[in-house]
């Protein structure tokens, strides 16, 4: 689903695909870390968990 996420934005010329994340899944995080994701930020909102934006050139 990762790369045809990632092949639907080049289409219509993206060049980075985004995705947010829980931080409380160390396992999910590592995951899109092997799959070429890079850490931007972490947001700690009070209304909601934590979450982790990653992203990758498409």
């Amino acid at each position: 689903m990762l790369n045809w996420a990632s092949e639907q934005a080049a289409k219509t010329g993206k060049s980075r695909l985004r995705l947010d994340a829980w931080t409380n899944n160390p396992r999910l995080l590592r995951y899109y870390e092997r799959q070429g994701y890079t850490l931007v930020r972490v947001v700690d909102l009070e209304h909601r968990q934590s979450g982790a934006l990653f992203q990758r050139s498409v």
